[in-house]
């Protein structure tokens, strides 16, 4: 593919023409006819392939690897080939197609091989592209899959519907009819996962909910077809949280119907995962489940895409399996497939994903009469449905399991939970007290401001650990700096600015860089105690000083790492207190995520609004110009 890089450039003006009015009918023909599409994007390839390259052939390149992953399924060929086109239209310097190929990419080609990281970074690219060049379409189409990857990813709701709001203020003005039916859509399941008005026992979304307004007539309507998709699809989604399965099923036949061409995106990819789960779902007619026809073709989807993208799609595969092992009654293997599921959720940061799982996986012991492994499970996804803001959900699991939910505080309720919700100190004896990871794990949950979050943390961690200082490091760039720092006696805190972490003279390097290489926790119980930093300054003059120093990881990598100095006395942190720390690590490390990503939400909508200002502000002085230039009157 490399060589179609030098190939000549195409001289005849009419089939550059020709190439560009292909270019423009992609889109049309993807939502009307995906053969049609097929054939505008083979064509384009061939001219460019028979008369060398011109203004639009990166496009065309593109709208192939688009076709040959949705219809073809050669995921890792069509990603090299969007990479080529990448790479031919920078060679060009045509920027007016940046926003549409790194859309294409990001939606419907790059969730099949890598993880959905990777489209919000291109979908993030091609916003800023869309805004520097004006095409609104794309434009409006990257925020549209922006807002479903990250409904998708379990990022928490109220920093999404934030950025939604934005994305619907630019749509709005940029008169994109079909992003501002789509987005509304999200942002009405939004509104309703995080409403505190639900949370009864069945939870069934109301029939105009996720989109209030648009009628049957629309839906039918062939260019409406992407959005009555997703429209029907969120439903499905909605409908099996809430756990209307009947109505999941009949969501995901619409939803199905409407997915024309193939699986294209990843929303697509949910349909499947959840038809699966509602097809298993034991609250069905045993002859439901039996008549389901299509639940093998759908497993059979599924582990096709968990071996092409694991980081995307293994978990949700193991989930189904796990369900498949329960109705088959194997007991065992269940056991397995249900912690399985949930551990590479979470280590892929599928916050919403690791909660559904940690929900089956106690209902299928409650159903087994252990309630007490029920009661963890449950109390897990009590927690993960709680950092996702699915208010609702949590509600609901509390009313529905009250003698298996742990009392967690529900997210949103207040935007500064009380003082006395921090931890007390967890006991000497050394043991780990469930309770107190509950507590210190409801202080730090749901705070978006990243200032008041590493104030949280940073006091959780005193009053957890009896530590005396304590010091938060963030992995910024590939590089530790010095976020925050709190101590007692005296009674001290400093948020900011970010010092790297060779600059800092004032804690143990040496433990900090080895924590964040081995991601191993180290704990010290006097200067000098341990050889490996026996060369360490700071250690050996620490004056017999114990030290406590945990890593903070978020979807396997380095997110940061907490570090804590506790009294001159062997063994000032026990057992339990690095354990709790350790799992403290882990919920910041979640917290930090979302904090970042509202803030990054916050300015993007700040930027966005002065965007569409400036837009305004242009329309209205080429309007005058174009009054001017025909002899009429400025209007004031």
């Amino acid at each position: 593919l490399k060589d179609l890089l030098d190939e000549p450039e195409m001289s005849d003006a009419r089939t550059r023409a020709a190439l560009r009015l292909l270019m423009s009918l992609t889109l049309p023909a993807a939502s009307v006819s995906p053969p049609l599409c097929t054939f505008i994007a083979a064509r384009q390839v061939n001219l460019s392939l028979e008369h060398g390259h011109g203004g639009a052939s990166p496009y065309g390149y593109m709208a192939y690897a688009w076709v040959a992953a949705r219809t073809f399924r050669r995921y890792d060929e069509a990603y090299e080939l969007g990479e080529l086109a990448l790479e031919l239209n920078e060679r060009s310097g045509q920027h007016e197609l940046s926003c549409r190929l790194r859309l294409l990419l990001g939606a419907h080609i790059s969730v099949f091989t890598k993880h959905l990281l990777s489209s919000l970074d291109l979908f993030k690219e091609a916003q800023e592209a869309g805004l520097r060049t004006g095409d609104l379409t794309y434009l409006a189409q990257a925020c549209v899959h922006t807002a479903l990857v990250r409904f998708g990813l379990g990022d928490e709701c109220e920093a999404v519907r934030t950025e939604v709001d934005g994305f619907l203020s630019l749509a709005r003005r940029a008169r994109e009819e079909l992003a501002v039916a789509t987005l509304t859509s999200v942002r009405r399941a939004l509104d309703e996962l995080m409403s505190p008005a639900r949370g009864g026992a069945t939870l069934a979304p109301e029939s105009g909910a996720v989109h209030a307004g648009l009628d049957e007539e629309k839906l039918a309507a062939p260019s409406y077809s992407a959005v009555a998709f997703i429209h029907h699809a969120l439903k499905q989604q909605l409908c099996f949280l809430h756990e209307d399965y009947e109505g999941a099923l009949r969501m995901g036949s619409l939803a199905e119907a409407k997915m024309q061409g193939g699986v294209g995106d990843h929303l697509a990819t949910e349909v499947f995962f959840y038809a699966c789960l509602a097809q298993l779902s034991p609250a069905l007619s045993r002859g439901r489940q039996l008549s389901a026809a299509s639940l093998p073709s759908y497993r059979d989807r599924l582990a096709e895409w968990a071996e092409q993208c694991p980081d995307n799609y293994r978990h949700k595969h193991l989930l189904v399996r796990a369900e498949s092992a329960r109705a088959a009654g194997e007991e065992l293997a269940a056991m397995k497939l249900y912690d399985q599921a949930i551990e590479v959720a979470k280590v892929n940061g599928f916050v919403r994903d690791e909660a559904l799982a940690s929900e089956l996986c106690a209902k299928f012991h409650l159903a087994s009469g252990r309630e007490r492994i029920a009661h963890v499970y449950m109390t897990d996804a009590h927690e993960g449905y709680a950092r996702w803001g699915a208010t609702a959900k949590v509600r609901q699991l509390s009313r529905k399991y009250p003698h298996l939910v742990a009392r967690v505080a529900l997210l949103g309720q207040q935007s500064r939970p009380p003082e006395a919700s921090a931890p007390a100190s967890v006991e000497r004896s050394g043991s780990l007290d469930a309770m107190a990871v509950l507590r210190a794990s409801r202080a730090i949950c749901g705070e978006l401001v990243l200032e008041r979050l590493f104030e949280r943390l940073l006091r959780v961690l005193l009053e957890s650990t009896g530590a005396r200082r304590a010091v938060l490091l963030l992995e910024r760039d590939g590089a530790l700096t010095v976020e925050a720092e709190r101590t007692i006696d005296p009674e001290t805190i400093r948020i900011g600015p970010a010092t790297p972490l060779d600059a800092a003279a004032d804690l143990a390097v040496s433990v900090v860089q080895h924590v964040a290489q081995t991601q191993q926790p180290v704990v010290l119980a006097g200067a000098a105690a341990d050889d490996r930093f026996a060369d360490d300054p700071y250690v050996v003059e620490a004056n017999g000083r114990s030290l406590l120093c945990v890593a903070m990881t978020h979807q396997g990598r380095l997110a940061g790492v907490l570090y804590m100095e506790g009294d001159a006395v062997a063994g000032a942190f026990r057992a339990g207190q690095v354990e709790l720390c350790g799992l403290l690590a882990s919920q910041a490390a979640v917290a930090v995520h979302n904090a970042l990503r509202y803030r990054e939400a916050q300015e993007t909508s700040s930027e966005l609004r002065r965007s569409n200002e400036a837009l305004e502000a242009e329309v209205v002085r080429l309007n005058e110009e174009l009054r001017r230039a025909r002899g009429e009157t400025p209007s004031t």
